[in-house]
């Protein structure tokens, strides 16, 4: 398997001056952690976009691959959250503000 066929990814929108921009999150499928004497999965996301003040990949780990997928989520729209506030831009997806991610929302058991 080539490792894109396991990356995922969503553009979003914004207008910086009179130009409409475009801002990537690629997001990799869980996998079991690699890290000696860890246990649970790994996800690992980047955003890519003009200005994005951080490149490469971010790893994210959970105790299954549901967890490390939901946090990697919750954090990657943390980071568009950040980013479109610092740049007071409003980011989009299929010309709505809702981005289609999760957000956190503590278990109350």
């Amino acid at each position: 398997m080539h490792p894109n066929d396991r990356v995922v990814r969503r553009t979003f929108s914004f207008t910086d001056g009179d130009s409409e921009q475009q801002i990537v999150l690629e997001l990799e499928l869980p996998r079991p952690a690699a890290a000696p004497g860890s246990f649970g999965s790994s996800v690992r996301f980047r955003v890519i976009g003009e200005g994005f003040p951080q490149d490469g990949w971010t790893t994210i780990f959970g105790i299954d691959e549901i967890d490390a997928l939901l946090s990697s989520l919750d954090t990657a729209a943390v980071h568009l959250r950040s980013f479109a506030d610092y740049r007071k831009i409003t980011l989009r997806w299929l010309g709505d503000t809702n981005l289609g991610l999760p957000k956190a929302v503590p278990y109350r058991g």
